[in-house]
């Protein structure tokens, strides 16, 4: 089967383009818009796990002088999965 990733960004964050990436494929969006990845699943052992890595991140304390510590990417706004 089949899983798809619903992923936006931030534009109060974000200034330049996002890359979502999994199991070979990525997305590419601009911080107003909304994207879709969609990855195959294959089982191992009988449990399917996708991995998906996001450049960039950003500190809102680093770039916007906001507490927030911690280190942001991409919001994964839905997961919808398709069987075989």
């Amino acid at each position: 089967g089949t899983v798809t990733a619903v992923v936006a960004s931030d534009d109060k964050l974000f200034t330049r383009p996002q890359t979502v990436a999994a199991a070979g494929r990525k997305v590419t969006f601009d911080p107003t818009d909304v994207a879709h990845l969609t990855v195959p699943l294959r089982p191992r052992h009988g449990v399917c796990r996708v991995t998906f890595t996001v450049t960039p991140t950003a500190v809102p304390a680093i770039v916007r002088g906001s507490p927030d510590g911690r280190r942001l990417g991409a919001r994964f706004i839905e997961f919808a999965y398709r069987a075989p």
